[in-house]
């Protein structure tokens, strides 16, 4: 995997938040200064225009139907086949944007009434990398209006799992994401700290509790 994979994929990630908190008129603005910046970029070389929107696709894809890997695989093929024989940026762009919304419209949910449990799962899932690297309990219960006690309360009662450990779970998940990628030629104590763990021995020991490997295993 190509570091620019990783970088696409926190482009979706960023796309898909502004969509859940700032709605479309927000998300397709970003869409669009992204693709200029993609016709600008690569004018004269659409192949690499196609592998950018290729690994956005897999970025939306992984985001939406995480750990489902036939959806993500068949998307991801819809999706491709859909904009890469297209004669011009322009018209793969729209082609791009008119398929992958009847995806993220079924697949992320903009209502109000979704439970506490639920808009938690979405923003850890969504949220930034650099957000979620100095994410904390506190931080995260009053994003949601909620005091950290009580907050960790619903969270317990309702997942069985305490907010802090919702929180390492995700930061471990992106590491994992970074290790395999080999993001920036980062070294695994650089990968660590990149995702909040600044002791890189309880990042390994977290590692392989969850994963049952090392970070260098992966």
């Amino acid at each position: 995997m190509q570091p620019y994979i990783t970088e696409t994929l926190e482009q979706s990630r960023y796309l898909l938040t502004l969509l859940l908190q700032q709605g479309q008129v927000a998300f397709f603005e970003a869409w669009r200064r992204y693709t200029v910046m993609l016709a600008e970029t690569y004018t004269d070389n659409p192949q690499e225009v196609d592998r950018r929107l290729m690994a956005l696709a897999s970025g939306f894809m992984a985001i939406l139907f995480e750990g489902r890997t036939e959806s993500i695989i068949r998307g991801q093929l819809r999706i491709s086949d859909e904009f890469i024989h297209e004669p011009t940026l322009e018209r793969k762009f729209d082609r791009f944007i008119s398929v992958i919304t009847p995806f993220i419209e079924e697949q992320i949910p903009l209502s109000t009434e979704l439970s506490l449990t639920s808009r938690v799962a979405l923003y850890l899932k969504l949220c930034e990398l650099r957000e979620l690297r100095s994410l904390t309990v506190p931080s995260l219960a009053k994003r949601f209006d909620y005091h950290p006690d009580h907050f960790t309360k619903k969270i317990k009662g309702a997942t069985g799992s305490l907010p802090s450990d919702l929180i390492s779970t995700e930061k471990l998940r992106r590491a994992t994401l970074l290790i395999k990628s080999k993001a920036g030629g980062k070294n695994l104590k650089e990968i660590s700290i990149s995702v909040g763990f600044q002791d890189y021995a309880h990042f390994r020991d977290l590692v392989k509790r969850h994963l049952g490997r090392l970070p260098s295993e992966l």
